[in-house]
């Protein structure tokens, strides 16, 4: 039997919250699996994509990969993977990188065998205006492969639900050159699995919860094959700080106009029922209603003061004020639309206007992935810019 651990989107570096203990928890997690691949001491390890949650990670993220990655080499157990969308850079990437200190095989079209009977390929996640032009150039697997498996990072519409994908699997498979016994996903940060056409398909999610509506457990997949079998089984992941992830415990308060720090506590001791303290807990505190004298650091020291482990204070009051525009008066809410006029009638380019909508468009006090759709205009601009200048080259050659 070849058995095969499929990890995905272990986000290393992500300062949730923007704090520092938050790293610490994606790292953790991380360690765990890698922990729980050579507790079983499974023939192989797959990544599929965002390693790191930055294209830019910090040395000490690197050095802390570098440390558990060279566990499990020490404990002889290869480790394979491919570039998601949040650490993928223009130029060379981490895991090319990392490649060079032997500790990583970074897959592409050419397959890799495992116990001489599972082969693997990798097909980078891929940027948006060079989808539909990508060439899936895989090369035929060896004859003693009984089975396929090929590791992708991308949202699919047959797996995750309409609104959140990208495009159809059915599409891939119909493009691939080969027919893949299974496809590995990531970029889904829960699990889920079905078979499309034949082909088994999976997200194992991520190792850590990187939102609130994350709620369901964190883990990684079991791949067992057995005379040309693959079985999937889902295991959960024990870290330093018990069963990973760290509990979230999310408290909405809705605020009147006289309402004080008593409200907080008191929504605070109903969430937490007989529970006595917050255990380490990672607290997020939503705030509603009117705007009170109560403030973010009044709610965060509340918390902490509980024993939470990890405060996030999401500030979403709004307060009613009267502004002067060209002599009249307007409310908060109206803004909106005077920004939206105001940007209307500058002459601005179309790439500018799409930047100011996805930023205006995020909400700050969320997680989002702002910075990579940015990049992703940007690189759309790129590519239309240069096949601009390759049509102007070409009717001049003609001319």
């Amino acid at each position: 039997m070849t058995r095969i651990l499929h990890v995905s989107d272990t986000h290393l570096g992500k300062r949730q919250y923007g704090d520092d203990t938050r790293r610490e928890d994606f790292a953790d997690a991380f360690d765990a699996a890698i922990d729980l691949a050579i507790d079983e001491q499974v023939d192989a390890v797959i990544h599929t994509g965002d390693l790191f949650d930055d294209p830019q990670p910090g040395v000490p993220d690197v050095n802390r990969c570098l440390d558990t990655l060279a566990k499990l080499n020490d404990a002889g157990i290869p480790f394979y993977g491919i570039v998601g969308n949040h650490e993928r850079k223009l130029d060379e990437q981490w895991l090319d990188l990392i490649d060079r200190f032997d500790l990583v095989h970074h897959l592409d079209e050419t397959p890799v065998l495992v116990n001489n009977d599972v082969a693997l390929y990798g097909i980078d996640a891929i940027r948006a205006p060079s989808w539909n032009t990508y060439e899936f150039e895989l090369e035929e697997p060896p004859t003693s492969a009984d089975v396929t498996i090929v590791c992708m990072h991308h949202l699919f519409e047959e797996l995750v639900p309409p609104q959140q994908a990208n495009y159809e699997l059915q599409e891939v498979i119909d493009r691939l050159k080969i027919t893949p016994t299974a496809i590995a996903l990531g970029d889904y940060h829960g699990y889920t699995e079905e078979t499309v056409d034949g082909v088994q398909a999976f997200y194992p999610g991520s190792t850590e919860r990187c939102s609130t509506k994350e709620s369901a457990p964190r883990g990684v997949l079991m791949l067992e094959v057995e005379d040309g079998d693959l079985e999937i089984r889902r295991r959960t992941l024990d870290t330093p700080t018990g069963e990973a992830p760290r509990d979230f415990l999310q408290v909405p308060v809705q605020f009147g106009e006289q309402d004080g720090i008593g409200l907080v506590e008191q929504h605070l001791d109903e969430a937490l029922g007989p529970q006595e303290t917050l255990d380490e807990q990672l607290v997020v505190i939503e705030l509603h209603g009117d705007d009170t004298t109560v403030s973010q650091r009044d709610v965060y020291e509340l918390v902490s003061s509980r024993g939470a482990g990890v405060v996030h204070v999401q500030d979403k009051r709004r307060a009613s004020v009267d502004l002067d525009f060209e002599g009249g008066e307007t409310d908060v809410a109206d803004i909106q639309s005077l920004i939206d006029e105001t940007i209307s009638e500058l002459d601005i380019q179309p790439t500018s206007s799409r930047i100011e909508e996805v930023v205006r468009a995020t909400d700050a006090t969320k997680d989002s992935h702002i910075r990579n759709d940015v990049e992703e205009i940007l690189e759309e601009e790129r590519e239309a810019q240069f096949d601009n200048i390759e049509d102007d080259q070409q009717m001049a050659g003609d001319a």
